[in-house]
């Protein structure tokens, strides 16, 4: 173990070894019998925390926030449509889609009227079905 990750040990575990996870206790006696300045910091840190008292707490107050989460009104559901990450993938996928699209049609042919299947003025102006618009 290094000295780096003694010193993060220990401020988690703090000086007394019978804290440390039962793996880590003869590496970390043995690493602070080696280097008693990490030692005294974790004493001294230890030390500082044990006089640090925490205030009872306020029944009335402790009740007040209680009843204020309670009365707030739930979080509005977030509908699958509305989520940003699925909006985004659909306009993604609507992009590949129209690009695939768009790349198969030919732009730069030019038509005569004469030259279509189909007489578009009958189409425009007089037909109303399938078989008509295909005569």
């Amino acid at each position: 173990m290094k000295n780096e990750e003694l010193q993060r040990l220990a401020h988690i575990y703090g000086a007394n070894i019978s804290r440390w996870p039962a793996a880590l206790r003869t590496t970390a006696a043995e690493m602070f019998a080696a280097h008693p300045d990490i030692l005294a910091q974790t004493k001294a840190l230890d030390e500082m925390l044990d006089k640090f008292k925490v205030s009872d707490v306020n029944p009335a107050l402790f009740d007040r926030v209680i009843d204020r989460v309670d009365a707030a009104p739930p979080p509005a559901p977030v509908l699958f449509f509305f989520h940003p990450a699925l909006a985004r993938g659909a306009m993604l996928a609507f992009s590949a889609i129209l690009g695939l699209f768009l790349g198969h049609i030919n732009f730069t042919a030019n038509y005569d009227a004469e030259d279509l299947p189909i007489d578009l003025d009958h189409v425009i102006f007089g037909s109303t079905t399938f078989n008509e618009i295909m005569l």
